[in-house]
């Protein structure tokens, strides 16, 4: 398993593919379970317009070999946001969304915007009609 910062330019292909995922994947569960659709082009055109929220320091964008994508988004010195998190059915249950969330710093030595404990947990938002993976966060270094 190969962790890397995602390169905008060089993996756009990639990030477009898994994204479209996810948002197929969101747009699935939220019509199943809220009667709610999600316009999964026009959700991906706009993310994929300006990626600057997961630049280091304030943020990442983290690819996993071709299986997987992740976005931390630092919100306060002590929290931080997962945004995007996303792994292939095929590499579920491989470590990839874990090693994802652990990832060390970034080219630099910058601080990985933050750290998840372990336990994680699903928000359906329908009134936003978005879905958003949110987790107890921990500074990226120990206090």
């Amino acid at each position: 398993m190969r962790i890397r910062e995602a390169d905008p330019d060089r993996d756009l292909t990639t990030i477009r593919a898994l994204w479209r995922e996810f948002l197929t994947w969101a747009d699935g569960e939220l019509a199943r379970r809220h009667g709610i659709r999600v316009a999964v082009e026009e959700v991906l055109a706009s993310d994929l317009a300006d990626l600057t929220p997961f630049a280091p320091p304030a943020g990442r964008l983290l690819l996993v070999d071709d299986v997987g994508i992740g976005g931390l988004r630092r919100l306060t010195d002590d929290a931080g946001e997962i945004k995007r998190m996303y792994v292939r059915p095929a590499a579920r249950g491989t470590g990839v969304g874990a090693g994802v969330m652990t990832a060390g710093p970034a080219p630099g030595g910058q601080d990985p915007p933050c750290r998840a404990r372990r336990q994680m947990k699903i928000v359906w938002a329908p009134s936003a009609i978005s879905m958003k993976s949110e987790a107890l966060m921990m500074p990226s270094t120990p206090s």
